[in-house]
């Protein structure tokens, strides 16, 4: 994914979530995820420390907690985050699903003048592809007939 989502609104918690789907046919281990995290502050004067949470359908992410170090001025402030997915190992004909929730310690809500950023989300990991049964029958075949 590289879309810069940008999550303002008057809610405590914003979310952002995607699924990986797996076809039979494939094997994938997934092994990192990483992204740029940022907060936009362009109005309000007082501290705000903004942070994110990980949470994925399968397995489990280390560390699965984030965040930036306290804002206190108008700014644009990010960096980058890489995140270890464990249990994550060959998988097939199923889905996973990643939602990153941002918040604030101080539970202050985002507005027009403040907002969490999220760009550059990379899904890192090793694919192996599987032979389809037919495929096998084919080969067979073909040895057979060069024999």
């Amino acid at each position: 994914m590289n879309h810069k989502a940008k999550l303002s609104a008057r809610e405590p918690n914003h979310t952002l979530s995607f699924k990986v789907s797996i076809d039979a046919a494939t094997s994938i281990s997934l092994d990192q995820i990483s992204f740029d995290y940022g907060f936009d502050e362009q109005f309000h004067p007082n501290d705000i420390t903004p942070s994110w949470s990980l949470q994925i359908s399968q397995g489990q992410a280390r560390p699965p907690t984030g965040s930036l170090t306290t804002i206190s001025r108008i700014e644009n402030r990010s960096r980058k985050e890489k995140v270890k997915l464990n249990g994550l190992k060959n998988l097939s004909n199923t889905e996973v699903t990643f939602t990153l929730t941002f918040h604030t310690q101080e539970k202050r809500h985002g507005g027009l003048n403040r907002s969490h950023i999220v760009d550059h989300i990379l899904l890192s990991g090793t694919r192996l592809s599987h032979f389809k049964p037919s495929t096998l029958l084919s080969i067979g075949g073909v040895s057979l007939i060069c024999r």
